[in-house]
């Protein structure tokens, strides 16, 4: 029973239908943290590992601070890190002034970057969504208005390639500006239910059409994927049509055998880009998993976000799809229960009532 709850924690649905759950939970418990913005540079851990003083590496800083996550800027005119933390606030922590008392407590829950209007952080959101949406389809819409021939449209598209770099930190400092004496730290103490799951009152989805694909890496490895992704930065530039951010989460090991977590502690990277269109998607991200590949960095996905897809397109007009390197033999292959998973799905789903097409192509299964 034991195994087969481990199979289930996280199964993508392939083992059939749950039918009760007995939940064993914790004490409820407050919080109390910080949300500061910085340069990369001037963060409060060594982020790269080159500052060459006492200050805590990226992993130390993950394994140390109880909740923790970063938003990462890394592009060459814009080096930000928004560096969010919290921790159990503690009996002799509360201030009458401020939380009042364990038995009186009063919350100052966190609240998002965007600013209320008419009550509603909506509107603020709708213009950024706007903005964001069309950074990230640049060219594409530019040249539906002056023309894909036009001498002049290609002279504007040329100025712009050359200010955007510059224009895009004033857009980011909108919403993201440093953190200073006109635009302090933002503190906050709540139930744990309240602020916590801080990303879950950011934004709407539906303004802000993101997707992501998010490595899971031995923790380990972080200052290594995070140098390699850092470099990559470096060596390519300024994209304009990729311009958002990395989330950086930590995650303990997990007994859940498909929990990209199962083979240890881990840093998290989520590459967030604005949607264009899923081949669009496919192709940006394909980097990505074939850098960590390239460096010797293992990495396990998020189920639930982008997979490399199981082949690759054709080379040439008329050739046939290729399987992909980081497709379903890379990404099962590092999970160390993935047999005894097969064997059971097989079991529990005999007929494959449960087994997708999708699943069935991004798991090789047959």
């Amino acid at each position: 029973l034991n195994d087969h709850f481990s199979a289930v924690g996280v199964s993508m649905g392939l083992l059939g239908v749950i039918t009760a759950v007995t939940l064993q939970c914790v004490k409820a418990f407050n919080i109390k943290g910080q949300e500061l913005t910085t340069s990369q540079a001037a963060c409060e851990f060594d982020f790269l590992g080159n500052r060459n003083d006492q200050t805590a590496s990226l992993q130390e800083y993950l394994n140390s601070t109880e909740f923790s996550r970063l938003l990462w800027w890394p592009f060459p005119t814009l080096q930000r890190m928004i560096a969010w933390k919290a921790h159990t606030l503690q009996p002799s922590e509360f201030d009458p002034n401020t939380s009042g008392s364990p038995a009186d407590f009063k919350p100052k829950p966190y609240h998002p970057v965007f600013p209320k209007l008419f009550g509603s952080t909506l509107p603020s959101q709708a213009v950024a969504g706007t903005g964001f949406r069309m950074v990230a389809s640049y060219p594409d819409w530019l040249l539906k208005m002056v023309g894909t021939n036009n001498p002049e449209g290609t002279q504007l598209i040329n100025l712009i390639n050359g200010v955007a770099p510059y224009l895009y930190p004033l857009m980011i400092d909108l919403y993201f500006p440093l953190s200073s004496h006109k635009h302090p730290a933002q503190q906050f103490w709540d139930y744990w239910n309240g602020s916590l799951p801080m990303d879950t009152i950011e934004f709407s989805d539906n303004l802000f059409n993101l997707v992501y694909t998010e490595l899971w890496i031995p923790i380990a490895d972080a200052n290594k994927a995070i140098n390699a992704l850092n470099d990559h930065y470096v060596a390519q530039g300024m994209n304009v049509r990729n311009y958002y951010t990395i989330e950086i989460l930590a995650s303990k090991k997990s007994n859940f055998w498909l929990s990209p977590a199962h083979n240890g502690d881990t840093v998290r990277l989520n590459i967030m880009r604005f949607d264009t269109k899923e081949s669009d998607d496919l192709n940006y991200y394909q980097q990505f998993w074939d850098l960590m590949k390239a460096n010797n960095i293992n990495f396990t996905l998020h189920w639930g976000k982008y997979l490399p897809p199981a082949f690759l397109p054709p080379a040439s007009a008329g050739g046939n799809p290729t399987p992909n390197p980081e497709g379903p033999g890379y990404v099962t292959g590092q999970y160390a229960k993935w047999n005894d998973f097969r064997s059971l799905r097989s079991q529990m789903d005999p007929n494959n009532v449960f087994l997708t097409s999708y699943w069935k192509s991004q798991l090789g299964i047959s």
